[in-house]
């Protein structure tokens, strides 16, 4: 069996830039970030905002607001592809293709970012567990479980998935350009060395975004999130640790333990180190330093 693929999604701009930085942040790597980030943030001219989405951070409803109040949902709808898919084969007419844009001041821009750890579990719970029920695996999650399971010396069973600690060491054993865009570090689409954010919202106060917005969108507020909700437990003690648990075994819990749960020691270490500089830059947004 051939390994599953990841999307495309403009990966080959972060390639380029993988192999540039091997020499450090210079010229060219900054001339590789800024092409691939500008060729993902999303414009609205009519309405005069940027937004640049971070899948697992709020992007299906911000994207589902962006084409409603862009007038471009008429087209989605006339569309075979899904929302995503809609978007990602029209970006050369959606996305902003020059981050110069972002200095014009009659522009409001802004990015979501999320806690580091609580996006990991996200990611896992909605990709390797939730949307990979049956015989069925989620693209995103396929090549991941492949790998996995070919490292460990075993023939790929995608049914079969992986764990939380095994997701959590393939990513910190793989490069950025290896990354599905769900797992992918927050840190590229900030650019902090390019790119001054109008606004940088904190993923559970979405509510200072969504006021703002009103004032430019009337109505502002996006629908609902029409995608599958993974059912999180809420206010629920830690009982013991749940990063070895099988696919299976949760599946067949009620709820998914809280964040914190999925977290050892050793395995919070491995995601400190990975996305240190999300939680940097988490913490220097916020104020807060970023926990399980």
């Amino acid at each position: 069996m051939a390994d599953p693929q990841y999307p495309v999604q403009s990966h080959n701009l972060l390639i380029k830039r993988h192999v540039a930085t091997s020499a450090g942040q210079d010229a060219l790597t900054l001339q590789y970030h800024a092409q691939w980030l500008a060729s993902l943030c999303l414009v609205d001219h009519r309405n005069r905002i940027i937004y640049c989405p971070i899948a697992k951070n709020a992007s299906s409803s911000l994207k589902r607001m962006y084409l409603v109040r862009s007038g471009r949902d008429r087209e989605l709808r006339n569309s075979p592809s899904n929302m995503h898919q809609f978007i990602d084969s029209n970006l050369d007419r959606f996305a902003l293709q020059d981050l110069g844009l972002l200095e014009d001041a009659s522009y409001f821009s802004f990015i979501v970012l999320r806690n580091p750890f609580q996006r990991l579990v996200s990611a896992y719970a909605d990709k390797f567990v939730y949307k990979s029920r049956g015989e069925h695996t989620d693209h995103h999650a396929a090549p991941v479980i492949a790998a996995v399971q070919r490292g460990r010396g075993n023939a790929v069973d995608l049914p079969a998935g992986i764990s939380f600690r095994e997701f959590v060491q393939h990513l910190h054993a793989a490069e950025d350009h290896q990354l599905d865009p769900h797992w992918l570090p927050q840190s590229l689409y900030y650019g902090e060395a390019l790119v001054q954010w109008r606004m940088v919202v904190q993923f559970d106060k979405l509510g200072t975004l969504f006021d703002h917005l009103q004032t430019i969108y009337p109505g502002g507020r996006p629908g609902p999130n029409l995608g599958y909700k993974v059912p999180y437990a809420q206010d629920c003690p830690i009982t013991g640790f749940v990063d070895t648990t099988s696919k299976a075994e949760f599946l067949a819990m009620e709820e998914v333990p809280p964040p914190a749960s999925f977290y050892p020691p050793d395995l919070e270490a491995l995601v400190r180190e990975r996305y240190a500089e999300d939680i940097a830059i988490f913490e220097k947004e916020f104020g807060i330093a970023p926990q399980p």
